[in-house]
């Protein structure tokens, strides 16, 4: 063969060779890379070694004696490489292999030594030289039963693999072969094949994830595309639940509505009636038109609170001093002399950001509700004092009357709920609103002569909140003896 032929074929495989090393450690720094890509770089560069060398020689053959005593230590840590390679590959420790390493390493020097030694008139292949064969094809071997067995578990690379470890090995067991009888050498071949056999491999598997990514693409298509057809479902039959209970709940609030409206109505029909007659007496008449005055406050009064519960609440926040609207929502008690009133403040409370109006009208329903449940009389206490939790206020509205029982306590936060023949029901679900749009808490407590006990708590500085939804801490009502069992109600 030409020389230069030679030469200029042994250089582009160390180029090549070069390439592949470089790409390998490159891949080696991701976070993702592959096992064994740093040792299969450090292979690539025993052949950047090897094939620079055969190629030095094919050129300046007068360079023998001086390249060819680095040809064994090479030869001596390729095969090693290559085991630590099929290793690392399959996720075991290479750490023991460094022994390997070294005693391989040894065994080179000493070849190179033996064949420095040589006569060029006589070539010999002494025993360094054999052994050093010999123990190559060895751990030749081991590479390839550690893939061959890897591959029949189902977790290997694959075939093309298999076939060029076993020509690695094949062609370093020829090798050792002619270092005992003579004969050509077949290792560069063997590696050749084993390095495209890597590459061989790596392009099969890159296009077998290809096509299962392509396949997992369209699934994923197809099930995007199912899933946003069962979201418009959904959002379809979420809408027509909505509508349908939107209309469900108009039906009851227009027949409790009815009911509420028609009492009162039947009352002022039957006094216009009798005042129409004639005969009537002038205290009849007083009598009926004060009947008539009463019946149409109600009438009022159950129209204020249906539009003050339906309306949506608009809460223009300002610094508020707490204890100047309790104030004010209890000067009617006043007039009241059966109705006594202890406010206890320790110290001043802290003044909060709400709406002054909405706050006063939650805090006289209360008021008004612990009025109404005192018939007889009673003490109606308010206690003022800072949250040491969180930071705020905390109202408690504590009375002395009939108190509510478990059926009464389950629907107290009912619209148009009552117990009372003049009442509307819409009092503490009022409250509840008013509670809840200004970020803080409610929470009653309550018996059946033990009287009723009612918390709200403000935020100082409420965090902002989106224009619908729902409450994180909904109301708990619930009685005085056993506070760890609670009814929630959602008003």
């Amino acid at each position: 063969m030409d020389q230069t032929f030679s030469s200029g074929f042994f250089t582009a495989f160390a180029v090549l060779y070069a390439a592949a090393g470089v790409y390998c450690v490159w891949s080696a720094q991701r976070k993702r890379a592959e096992a064994g890509t740093l040792e299969l770089g450090a292979v690539f560069g025993l052949l950047v070694l090897d094939s620079g060398i055969e190629g030095l020689l094919s050129l300046e053959p007068r360079l023998t004696p001086v390249i060819a005593v680095l040809r064994e230590p090479v030869d001596a840590l390729a095969p090693v490489s290559v085991l630590a390679f099929v290793v690392a590959q399959q996720n075991a420790p290479t750490r023991r292999l460094w022994p390997v390493f070294a005693g391989m390493l040894a065994i080179g020097i000493a070849a190179s030594i033996e064949s420095a030694q040589a006569s060029p008139e006589v070539p010999t292949t002494g025993p360094a030289r054999i052994l050093l064969a010999v123990v190559g094809a060895a751990i030749a071997l081991m590479a390839t039963y550690r893939v061959l067995r890897a591959f029949l578990s189902a977790h290997s690379p694959g075939t093309v693999v298999l076939l060029g470890s076993c020509a690695l090995s094949v062609a370093l067991i020829h090798d050792a072969v002619s270092a005992i009888r003579g004969g050509t050498i077949l290792g560069p071949f063997g590696y050749t094949a084993f390095t495209f056999a890597i590459f061989g491999g790596s392009v099969v598997t890159f296009t077998l994830r290809r096509d299962r990514l392509v396949e997992k693409t369209s699934e994923l298509a197809e099930k995007s595309e199912a899933l946003t057809r069962s979201f418009r479902e959904l959002r379809a039959a979420q809408s027509e639940l909505v509508r349908k209970e939107q209309l469900a709940a108009i039906g009851e609030l227009s027949a409790v509505v009815a009911h509420e409206v028609r009492n009162p109505l039947a009352v002022i029909t039957n006094a216009v009636a009798t005042l129409r007659r004639t005969g009537t007496s002038e205290e009849n008449r007083e009598v009926l038109l004060e009947i008539l005055s009463e019946e149409t406050a109600r009438l009022n009064q159950l129209v204020g609170d249906l539009l003050h519960y339906a309306r949506p609440l608009s809460i223009e926040r300002e610094s508020v001093n707490v204890r100047e609207v309790i104030d004010k929502a209890i000067v009617p008690l006043n007039s009241r002399a059966n109705v006594v009133t202890r406010i206890t403040e320790p110290v001043p409370a802290k003044r909060v950001r709400a709406d002054p109006l909405l706050l006063r009208q939650a805090i006289e329903n209360v008021v008004n509700n612990a009025v109404q449940a005192m018939s007889s009389g009673g003490v109606l206490s308010v206690d003022i004092t800072n949250s040491e939790k969180d930071t705020g206020v905390e109202l408690v509205f504590r009375d002395t009357g009939e108190g509510m029982d478990t059926v009464v306590r389950s629907r107290a936060l009912d619209p148009f709920f009552t117990t009372r023949p003049s009442g509307t029901g819409l009092g503490l679900a009022i409250v509840a609103r008013v509670v809840d749009a200004h970020g803080g808490r409610l929470r009653i407590l309550s018996e059946p002569d033990l009287g009723t006990e009612v918390r709200i708590f403000l935020p100082s500085e409420p965090e902002p909140l989106p224009p619908v939804r729902s409450r994180l801490l909904p109301p708990i009502i619930e009685p005085f003896s056993t506070p760890g069992k609670t009814e929630r109600k959602t008003g």
